[in-house]
């Protein structure tokens, strides 16, 4: 059974919301540092950075756990923590070469950089996730 309301919640939780304060957060950074002040770069970069991430998410994690959980009825256990290092140490690749390509900077400007906005961006949805977990908890009620 699909709980559509659920899947809603979690689409506006990181598809806007999260979007939109990393938008801002890359523009007030990258102002901050005298390198761009439009917003236009910041959101073709973070909206690349976004799509790769979200399928990242979908293809190391979401598939293989419904195909490992649901379908071959095993026990994943420690997959999940090793496929988010595996996440985490693409989207940081990702997350450089982007940054390179629009903003124009050398490797070890934008590796930093891309460090920073990473830690800022997990903080941001552990933060929201704690917001909006009474919401998300009261939407699971409805089938």
């Amino acid at each position: 059974m699909s709980n559509l309301p659920f899947v809603i919640v979690n689409y506006i939780e990181f598809n806007i919301v999260l979007l939109i304060f990393v938008i801002i957060i890359v523009k007030f950074l990258t102002e901050r540092k005298g390198w761009d002040n439009s917003y236009k770069n910041a959101y073709i970069f973070v909206s690349l950075w976004s799509i790769i991430y979200f399928c990242l998410l979908l293809l190391l994690i979401e598939l293989p756990i419904y195909i490992l959980n649901r379908l071959l009825l095993v026990d994943i256990g420690q997959y999940s923590l090793i496929a988010n290092i595996i996440i985490i140490i693409i989207d940081s690749v990702v997350a450089t070469t982007l940054f390179r390509i629009v903003y124009k900077k050398e490797l070890g400007e934008s590796f930093i950089f891309t460090l920073i906005l990473l830690v800022i961006k997990n903080i941001l949805i552990l933060c929201l996730g704690i917001v909006l977990f009474p919401l998300t908890q009261f939407v699971q009620l409805f089938p």
